[in-house]
């Protein structure tokens, strides 16, 4: 008898739509997100007495001898290990590849936060060290190929936390830590850009490398109307083009994983202001975020029960971090993520020269 064979789209439908009910029936995420060479030094009990159910390890380079021994020491013991990745931010591949790093040509309003940094000149441009987003089309194959070099020479796990499918911070000129819907906002490109699919696509591929893995792309929110003063300089991106354009973004990729990573580490972003009432207030607006900035540009919105949170665990106090978590909790999300381990967010201006840009595509090619 001939069977009738699916089309991708169909099947990718019934593949989310398991996730979505294996998602319903599940419980709270709660992890810990460590460095790598931390894992040796943590203790299995304590991690027990604090009811974590996942590690989520941050690599960066193939695992060691003892490294292999020890993730497979956590999974016999019970204890789920993940994996996490920084995509964009990628020093390396920086220095290497100029042209495919994130530029400032739009608002001058960053040069407040880098008062002594020269003006560039006609044969310059300012790119924002280190950063290297997907959306050029050379750093989404350099990227996705670093990730599947890394989940390859790892010991198989439950998932992996994508982090910074967005643009660059400040791309745009306005210096606000949270504006990260463009790579460049100016006419000089150094790369060839792709569209506002490509996180979805960058997940989907990776998927289908590793079609066991479940795939959590982490997103940051944008800015808020009351940053207008503050972090954006007078800058008017709340009703600019940040949310729009986030909501572009965000919409395929949300069609394409159950589950969500939310960057929510509000200290290190710079939202621990007045404005909020509560210790962490950010949180549980930011999660609000993705319902109702989706639902002001008519895009689809993503429930609280499908993010998963990642909370500030460095650098604050117990009672910071148990307002995050409570945050997080009352607001509904499908669990968090504790970060142990700094997850960085800074960045640098770099004068570069159009000479060196352009030897460097050519290169390339």
């Amino acid at each position: 008898m001939r069977m009738t064979l699916l089309s991708k789209s169909a099947l990718g439908c019934l593949i989310l739509c398991a996730c979505f009910h294996v998602l319903a029936n599940d419980v709270p995420f709660r992890a810990w997100l460590i460095d790598a060479d931390d894992l040796a030094t943590l203790d299995v009990d304590e991690i027990n007495r604090q009811h974590v159910q996942q590690l989520i390890l941050s690599i960066q380079q193939a695992p060691d001898a003892q490294q292999v021994v020890d993730v497979k020491r956590y999974q016999e013991s019970g204890i789920s290990i993940w994996y996490w990745i920084e995509v964009a931010r990628d020093a390396e591949l920086a220095t290497s590849h100029p042209e495919w790093m994130a530029s400032i040509q739009g608002h001058p309003e960053w040069r407040r936060f880098h008062a002594n940094f020269p003006k560039e000149r006609d044969h310059q441009m300012v790119k924002v060290f280190p950063w290297v987003p997907i959306f050029y089309r050379g750093a989404f194959e350099a990227q996705a190929s670093k990730v599947q070099k890394l989940l390859k020479t790892w010991p198989a796990s439950k998932g992996v936390f994508l982090n910074d499918l967005q643009g660059a911070p400040s791309a745009c000129g306005c210096g606000h830590p949270l504006c990260r819907w463009t790579t460049d906002y100016g006419p000089k490109k150094t790369a060839e850009v792709l569209g506002h699919d490509t996180p979805a696509r960058f997940v989907q591929q990776i998927q289908k490398a590793f079609p066991h893995l479940e795939c959590i792309p982490v997103w940051t929110s944008e800015c808020e109307a009351h940053d207008k003063d503050g972090w954006c300089a007078g800058v008017g991106c709340y009703g600019g083009a940040c949310w729009r354009e986030w909501s572009k973004q965000l919409e395929p990729l949300s069609k394409q994983c159950a589950r969500l990573g939310a960057l929510l580490t509000y200290k290190d972003l710079g939202r621990d202001l007045d404005h909020y009432n509560e210790t962490a207030g950010w949180v549980s607006s930011a999660i609000s975020s993705f319902q109702t900035e989706m639902k002001r540009y008519d895009r689809s919105s993503v429930e609280a029960r499908r993010l998963i949170t990642v909370l500030q665990g460095w650098e604050v106090s117990r009672e910071e971090l148990a307002a995050q978590i409570r945050q997080s909790t009352q607001s509904g999300s499908g669990g968090y993520v504790i970060a142990k381990t700094p997850v960085l967010s800074q960045w640098e201006p770099r004068l570069v020269s159009l000479d060196v840009l352009r030897q460097s595509q050519l290169e390339t090619r």
